[in-house]
């Protein structure tokens, strides 16, 4: 019996949506944060083109913990040090490549609200 076409497109069309979410998603275990293991480790991101995700478990658990929510940007400028850039009043850290199957560089993007104080904290791959 031959697989009808409706079904080949279905098996293609997950296969490929599968592929593409693993390519594109944040792939990182949670870590508990560390401010001094987070600045000791930093630099590695400076030195080497390909760092690994460096920072991405601690930056999960600043994700999901909302540890920075309501922190003015000098709080978490003393946690986690200068940002790397800055858009409008977010905050922006590399981490590390920890999207594509490590292939892709990730940045933490720590947005500000109009009172100065984090609103929200992300993960996204770097721009």
């Amino acid at each position: 019996m031959r697989p009808t076409p409706v079904l080949v497109t279905l098996c293609a069309a997950l296969v490929v949506g599968v592929i593409a979410y693993d390519i594109s998603a944040f792939d990182a275990q949670r870590a508990a944060f560390s401010s001094s293991a987070w600045r000791e480790l930093r630099p590695a991101l400076a030195e080497t083109a390909d760092p690994g995700c460096v920072l991405g478990p601690m930056a999960r658990d600043l994700m999901d913990s909302g540890e920075l929510n309501g922190k003015a940007a000098g709080q978490v400028i003393q946690l986690l040090g200068e940002p790397d850039g800055r858009e409008g009043i977010a905050l922006i850290y590399g981490i590390g490549q920890c999207h594509g199957w490590g292939w892709h560089h990730s940045e933490l993007v720590l947005a500000g609200s109009a009172a100065g104080r984090i609103a929200d904290v992300t993960v996204r791959r770097s721009q």
